[in-house]
Order: structure tokens, then sequence, then C-alpha cells
């Protein structure tokens, strides 16, 4: 029986229906049309703004072959913020049990007022700074 609130016709139709597109819906959606779904992907956000909570997360792939050398990477990322010592065991953790790579990511809140965070100076994507603590 159709619902009284629902169209007869619909303007588009899918197999799957991913509602934003940030990290998860991009994988949700990149996973169902690779399997052969017909996939429609639904955002609010500004064309050039998707992106969601995954758009103000902060993220970096760590090589963990040569613990040194990621270290000094790793500092010249973090620019003239020092990386806390307590990077060196994890680092050398990953190592010992046989990983390649480190991810490291950084998720904050999202924000509820754009042009408020800009003026305070925040940042998207975001750059840590002792500020955002």
């Amino acid at each position: 029986m159709q619902q009284p609130w629902l169209p007869e016709k619909w303007d588009k139709e899918a197999d799957v229906v991913v509602v934003g597109f940030g990290g998860a819906g991009a994988a949700a959606a990149i996973t169902a049309q690779d399997l052969g779904a017909k996939v429609l992907m639904l955002e609010k956000a500004p064309q050039g703004e998707e992106g969601g909570n995954t758009r103000i997360a902060g993220q970096g792939y760590l090589q963990v072959c040569d613990v040194d050398k990621a270290i000094t990477y790793l500092n010249a990322l973090c620019g003239r913020y020092p990386v806390p010592q307590c990077i060196t065991p994890l680092v050398e953790r990953a190592q010992a049990t046989g990983f390649k790579v480190l991810v490291l990511t950084v998720d904050v809140q999202v924000a509820a007022n754009r042009e408020n965070n800009v003026r305070a100076g925040y940042s998207s994507p975001l750059k840590p700074t002792p500020r955002l603590a």
C-alpha cells in the first residue's frame, strides 16, 4: 500500500543512498559502487565545503622503518611545537611489532559557527597549535 506522503515517482532511484560526503560516506559509496550498486550521495554542505568531520580532522602517516628518521620527520611536521617524548617508545613498539606505517589522527568536534572559528584562529584542515588546547 502506497503511503499518502510518499511520492509516486522519485526524482532519483538508487540501490544505496549515502547521506554525507565525509570519510565514512565516501568509503561506503565507493565500496557499494565497486560491488555493483547504483549509489546516490546526498550532501548538505555547499560545493567545495564537503567533508563533514573528516574535513576538520588532522592526520599523518609516519614510516616507522627507521625510528630516528620517523621522529625527525614528525618534528619537522610539528614546526616549533616539540613532539612529546612519549612518541619515541610508541614508534619503537610499532616498528618492533612489524608495522611499517603508523597513522596519527587528531579529531575535533564539528564547529557550530564556522565564521566565529575562523576569527578565533581555527583552520580547516586542522593545523594543531597550543591555542587549540
